[in-house]
């Protein structure tokens, strides 16, 4: 589910633009799925934060790529908590948010 969201900046070349986009996806998604709600905002937090430190900086390949799977990898271990359940779903969402605010 998260996952399929976060999909949409590669499918869109991981532009700048993209990340606009999935930011509103996410925050839309995240306004209509009450139970999903954090998992989202991270997401567009996680998202907001890549705009913000290169909306208006040339980006080098790699650094396209890492922030890419970063926030693919905060997607995937979003999904996989959803999956699981119950205390690890909320486990996995405590992480990313530790994650998001450490950097």
């Amino acid at each position: 589910m998260f996952s399929e969201k976060i999909g949409e900046i590669e499918t869109n070349g991981k532009s700048i633009h993209a990340y606009h986009e999935v930011v509103s996806v996410l925050r839309r998604a995240a306004a209509g799925a009450p139970e999903d709600a954090a998992g989202h905002l991270l997401l567009a937090l996680a998202a907001e934060q890549f705009l913000e430190l290169n909306e208006r900086m040339p980006l080098r390949a790699q650094q396209v790529t890492e922030s890419y799977d970063r926030i693919k990898g905060f997607a995937n271990s979003l999904d996989k908590g959803r999956e699981a359940g119950g205390a690890e779903y909320l486990a996995a969402i405590e992480t990313v948010a530790q994650q998001l605010a450490a950097e």
